[in-house]
């Protein structure tokens, strides 16, 4: 079913020569590397990584990429790039990304929302304080 979708993509703020698809996609268009040499545009994939491990800070454990950023690689959830593209007013210092349907995996831009920091931790406490008084309950 994916055939009848046309893909939009747009630039990613601060990531320049890559863009984000409104479907979950990163690609990076054709440039040439630091030799001259002019590399053809594609499609990232994934990496295959435990997100625990590499950013602890972080509560994603959706795709990740390898993006290049002033020079140097970095790792970056898939989440954050398609946000910045496609979500005004997203700033990932400040905000976190939230998933309507709750599937960190579906980095759809539909999909995605943002909170404040404080806001999304705050109730990440409230939701384990009322699981461990029902817990504690039974």
């Amino acid at each position: 079913m994916m055939d009848n979708i046309i893909e939009k993509w747009k630039p990613i703020p601060g990531y320049p020569g890559y863009f984000a698809s409104d479907q979950g996609r990163i690609k990076r268009e054709a440039a040439p590397d630091r030799r001259g040499h002019v590399h053809r545009g594609y499609i990232l994939a994934p990496l295959r990584i435990d997100a625990k491990k590499t950013a602890p800070g972080c509560k994603s454990t959706g795709p990740w990429f390898r993006v290049v950023k002033d020079g140097r690689a970095a790792r970056v959830a898939g989440a954050d790039l398609v946000a910045l593209a496609w979500l005004d007013g997203f700033d990932p210092v400040v905000h976190r990304v939230g998933f309507r349907n709750r599937t960190a995996t579906d980095i759809r831009a539909e999909n995605l929302f943002f909170k404040s920091k404080e806001i999304m931790n705050l109730q990440r406490r409230l939701d384990r304080r009322m699981r461990e008084n029902f817990e504690r309950q039974q």
